[in-house]
């Protein structure tokens, strides 16, 4: 009996030593520099200069390796698993960005074909974001709003990306704690908000009417205005919207951007995390992305072996997180909910 146990336990183990030994393996890949025109911001003047960017990819290649019959670019036989890079203009780091591939596991799946190449989908991927920011040079990251004097109250932007075929979302997390509530311009748009409120509730105006006034008056802010603009509207307002933002470390903004496969069209919405649930979710990534870093940057070495990076799952996660945020500007939501 204890020999047929350990005849098993040996045939159990030849076979996980056999699985392994074809198990597909990680492999850092450092490429070549290249050089992209990007729209900066320099002195205060928009430019477009070329910023350097290096790439690092981490990607798993089958147990034949890259030999005769083995993996082989445009065939098969490896998967991108993640992918980093920096962005340089002269000596100044422009951005930093770590992408997560989306099929990963789907590809994997296949790898011992060598003829998984159409698996290996880089075009669909999530991708975490820094982008710089400081009175000499900052990336001009079009948007609603002007970025001048932002250095002052942040050192950088932060996204988390999700790109699928015709599809782009975003969410982006915000600190108001160092954003000034006595800045006149934001003060003037808050009175106007409430003003604007009035008049909604006593019928004067339509919801509709109140939110293209709302829409207008936005977007004469500059972001600075703007992000003061909403701490005052959090700090002051009493809904359960503005309480449950107003005791979190960020908020999270949303953006969903949509086009038609010829390109004819492209629609734009944003909004925000407005639950705990989402929150959760939120500060988990962020410290997920967070612990990799070093002061020099993400480092690829960690990230490899990240537990929570590497579990097949992670990508859902992701996923998950985006369809918690809600539709519709922060503004609307916390003015309309105080209606009610």
């Amino acid at each position: 009996m204890i020999l047929k146990k350990y005849i098993i336990s040996v045939i159990i183990l030849s076979l996980v030593l056999i699985q392994s030994s074809k198990a597909a393996s990680l492999v850092i890949y450092e490429e070549k520099p290249y050089k992209v025109k990007l729209d900066l911001i320099i002195d205060g003047k928009k430019v477009q200069k070329k910023v350097k960017f290096f790439d690092e990819v981490i990607y798993a290649v089958g147990s034949k390796g890259f030999v005769k019959g083995g993996a082989e670019w445009g065939v098969g036989g490896y998967c991108h698993k993640f992918l980093k890079r920096e962005g340089f203009y002269k000596k100044t780091k422009i951005f930093e960005a770590i992408s997560v591939f989306k099929n990963y596991e789907m590809c994997l799946d296949k790898i011992e074909t060598y003829t998984n190449a159409e698996d290996n989908n880089v075009n669909e991927y999530y991708l975490f974001t820094e982008i710089y920011l400081s009175d000499k040079i900052a990336w001009d990251v079009e948007g609603l709003f002007s970025l001048k004097g932002i250095e002052k109250y942040a050192d950088k932007f932060v996204y988390l990306s999700e790109f699928t075929k015709n599809k782009q979302r975003d969410i982006s997390p915000i600190s108001l704690k160092q954003f000034d509530e006595n800045n006149i311009a934001a003060k003037k748009f808050t009175n106007s908000m409430y003003s604007l409120f009035k008049q909604l509730e006593n019928s004067e105006i339509s919801e509709s009417q109140a939110k293209k006034q709302i829409l207008s008056k936005t977007a004469s802010l500059s972001m600075v205005e703007y992000l003061s603009a909403l701490k005052i509207i959090i700090n002051t307002d009493k809904s359960d919207l503005a309480n449950l933002v107003r005791n979190q470390d960020y908020f999270y903004s949303c953006t969903n951007n949509t086009s038609s496969t010829a390109g004819s069209f492209n629609q734009k919405t944003s909004g925000f995390i407005g639950d705990k649930p989402g929150y959760e979710s939120m500060n988990f990534i962020l410290e997920t992305f967070n612990k990799n870093k070093t002061s020099k940057g993400f480092d690829l070495a960690k990230i490899k072996y990240d537990q929570t990076l590497s579990k097949n799952n992670f990508a859902d996660l992701l996923s998950k997180t985006f369809d918690l945020c809600v539709s519709d500007d922060l503004f609307n939501k916390i003015l309309f909910q105080s209606r009610n």
